[in-house]
């Protein structure tokens, strides 16, 4: 069930901010297909990565959970 959760998660995060995928892939540093994989389930974002999101979501004080 986390997967699902973390999907959800990420897509309103962008499309609340009014982010394509690719909008949010050019400012994480990262593939669209990549955004697509988080946003899917099939991946999550680790390390670096990870640490970009939580910085993102900082900045634009978004402070809901995601993992």
């Amino acid at each position: 069930m986390e997967r699902v959760e973390t999907m959800i998660s990420l897509t309103e995060i962008r499309t609340r901010l009014g982010m394509s995928q690719e909008d949010l892939s050019r400012k994480l540093g990262v593939s669209w297909r990549t955004i697509q994989r988080w946003e899917s389930g099939l991946s999550k974002p680790t390390g670096l990565y990870k640490e970009k999101l939580e910085r993102f979501k900082e900045e634009r004080q978004i402070y809901k959970d995601y993992n």
